[in-house]
Parts: C-alpha cells; sequence; structure tokens
C-alpha cells in the first residue's frame, strides 16, 4: 500500500462516494477513478486481480510485522497567521475530527453556539447525518478531550477558555 496525505474535506468527500459493499477508501477510489476514466469492467477487474497478486506475492517474501501501513489524513491551513495541523489515521471520521476541523475554520477559537453551527454545516456538506443532540455531542465531545473537563478522557485537544468558550489547545498549533 502507498500512503497519500489529503485534505479532511476531501477524505469526506471520498467517504460521502461510498456506495454498498465498498469497505475502504482504496475500493471507493478505485470504483471513482474506474467511472472516472471509462476503464471497461473486465480490464478494471483485470488490472485490480494484477495488483492484489502483486501485493500478495510481496507481503509473503516480507516478514509479518503485526502492523498495517496506513492512510494519514493531514489538515493543515493558516488562518490569521496561526497554522492548525492535525494527522489521524484513516478510517471512520469521528465527532472530535468535526469539532477539531470546525474550531480551525472559525480561526482555533469559537463559541459553542458557533461550533454547533460550523459542525452541522462540515456534516451536511459531506452527506453525514446530523442528529437531534447534535449541541449535546458536540458539547460532551469538546469535554472528553479537554484537561479542563471532569469528563476528560485522554486526548487534550482543546481548551475551556470561558463560559461557552472554546480553542484548540496551543500546542496542537503548529
Amino acid at each position: 500500500m502507498r500512503r497519500i496525505d489529503v485534505e479532511t474535506s476531501i477524505f469526506a468527500l471520498i467517504w460521502a462516494l461510498r456506495e454498498s459493499g465498498e469497505e475502504s477508501e482504496n475500493d471507493i477510489l478505485f470504483r471513482v477513478l474506474s467511472e472516472f476514466k471509462s476503464i471497461k469492467d473486465s480490464e478494471a477487474q483485470s488490472l485490480r486481480a494484477e495488483s492484489e497478486e502483486t501485493q500478495l506475492s510481496s507481503e509473503s517474501t516480507q516478514q509479518p510485522t503485526g502492523s498495517f501501513e496506513s492512510l494519514e489524513v493531514k489538515s493543515s491551513k493558516k488562518i490569521q497567521g496561526q497554522t492548525f495541523e492535525r494527522e489521524r489515521p484513516m478510517g471512520k471520521i469521528r465527532w472530535v475530527d468535526d469539532v477539531f476541523e470546525a474550531i480551525r475554520k472559525l480561526g482555533g477559537r469559537a463559541t459553542l453556539h458557533s461550533i454547533y453551527r460550523e459542525v452541522e454545516n462540515i456534516r451536511r456538506d459531506a452527506g453525514r447525518s446530523v442528529p437531534k443532540t447534535l449541541d449535546a455531542t458536540i458539547r460532551r465531545t469538546l469535554e472528553d478531550h479537554s484537561s479542563d473537563s471532569a469528563n476528560y478522557r485522554g486526548t487534550d485537544l482543546f481548551a475551556n477558555t470561558g463560559r461557552g468558550e472554546w480553542e484548540i489547545r496551543q500546542d496542537r498549533r503548529a
């Protein structure tokens, strides 16, 4: 497997294109790119089978390491002179990713109300669900990822800077 870096918004678009039976980014992109290039199904399947055979033969000659190479998503953008950067393994987009992206888009610091609206926009634009409990879910996510909260669960991403105001922790800014 190869590794590519994509922005969070592109990653969300890839998963928004997912069809039933597709379980990885590779499956989704293979179908989309095959359709885009108008490759005949038999040629596309032949290419895919050839790729899988090559991968299997190279894996059989390597010592197993117990870990898998994964595609990472890297989001980096300058806002008001600061760069916010976050890397995470590819896979299901988590609430914390949407909340982090929302605060980043809002300049690194925002009120709860602004965060609610931005997360809602991010999820709608990506074709993901927006539950009725959106506000509570966002509050829980902020508290779970802030050492300022009694609900803190281990990854210290956010700081509570006042009543109803949150920011990305300084050490999470690149």
